[in-house]
């Protein structure tokens, strides 16, 4: 089918529904997916399905929409959408022949919801908007591998696994290499990594990540306890937070700890820090709250802790600065 034919289509279903002379407005949005040089399954099959999700964008919020799943010629399209703006990512499913080859992908070639194109749908429908699968570097062979979990605050008493998310992998210039989702009870893994530097985020719609940096060598080749934490504010990097809140929150040491877990706090006033200590289940099983000023070593006792790991998160009051680390009790 030609495009041509397909927008007639389109056109006839619109008109058979009423929407094309009805006073309130409503378009249609579609296009193509590409997964290198021609779109999926066209002008051959490729073995591929893909999936679009739409999220409308309204005043600070993102809102989904709808999603779709299909294969025929590589075309996807939304009907009887109102005017506005709205954001699309796309992806191969995991039954995908190429699934592994290429990271899910914001319209137009952004891996990152906040770096994206909108769409503004206002005067007639939208059937180029094409989106191009960014390729992954899936042939990394090496012996090194991280593993961790992806965690976000639920309230006062625990956090959530969150299950179904994004984890992009970054070398050590922020160039992507690949990309898993984190499984049922909310762990990913990548194995198979060349000693070096790596970073790590969460890519989840209208949610934030914090930036976490790993070195894998013959020393430490197999990182198995990192935690992403999904926030609902972009958080501060370090040298951002000389401008902001004025507070560093360092990693805790020492890990595994006996009695004590140990963090450095650099601030420029007075700040609240709220302390939990979790258990991998989500419960809170110790809370504190302290006041800092200047450079403190924060003392944190775990001797009461029965032995095994639990999750750290220290927050500041500002909610701005947020430290989330895995430790083993012993």
């Amino acid at each position: 089918m030609t495009m041509k034919y397909l927008i007639l289509l389109l056109f006839f279903l619109q008109l058979s529904t009423g929407n094309v002379f009805s006073q309130n407005l409503y378009y249609s949005l579609g296009g193509h997916l590409f997964a290198g040089e021609y779109p999926i399954n066209n002008p051959v099959s490729t073995g591929d399905t893909g999936i679009v999700f739409l999220y409308h964008l309204n005043n600070n919020s993102i809102i989904p929409v709808d999603s779709t799943q299909f294969s025929n010629l590589g075309y996807f399209v939304f009907l009887d959408l109102p005017e506005g703006d709205y954001l699309l990512k796309a992806g191969l499913t995991k039954n995908s022949t190429h699934y592994n080859n290429f990271f899910p992908t914001y319209y137009k070639n952004s891996l990152r919801w906040n770096n994206s194109n909108s769409l503004k749908l206002t005067d007639s429908s939208m059937f180029e908007a094409n989106i191009r699968l960014l390729p992954t570097y899936y042939t990394l062979l090496g012996t090194a591998s991280i593993k961790g979990c992806v965690v976000q605050s639920s309230d006062d008493d625990g956090y959530k696994k969150i299950a179904k998310t994004e984890v992009l992998l970054l070398d050590d210039k922020l160039d992507p290499l690949n990309f898993c989702l984190s499984d049922d009870n909310g762990n990913f893994s990548f194995s198979y990594l060349p000693y070096g530097t790596y970073h790590l985020l969460v890519e989840s719609t209208g949610m934030f990540s914090a930036l976490i940096k790993i070195t894998l060598d013959q020393n430490h080749s197999d990182f198995d306890d990192l935690v992403l934490e999904i926030l609902s504010h972009q958080p501060a990097t370090i040298e951002e937070s000389g401008k902001t809140s004025g507070t560093i929150i360092g990693q805790v040491f020492p890990n595994p700890a006996q009695d004590f877990i140990r963090s450095v706090v650099k601030t420029r006033e007075p700040t609240k820090l709220d302390i939990g200590i979790f258990s991998l289940t989500g419960v809170k099983v110790i809370s504190f709250k302290y006041f800092v000023t200047g450079t403190k070593v924060l003392d944190i006792p775990v001797g009461s802790l029965a032995k095994g790991s639990y999750i750290l998160m220290i927050r500041s009051s500002d909610n701005h600065l947020t430290q989330v680390q895995k430790f083993v009790k012993f």
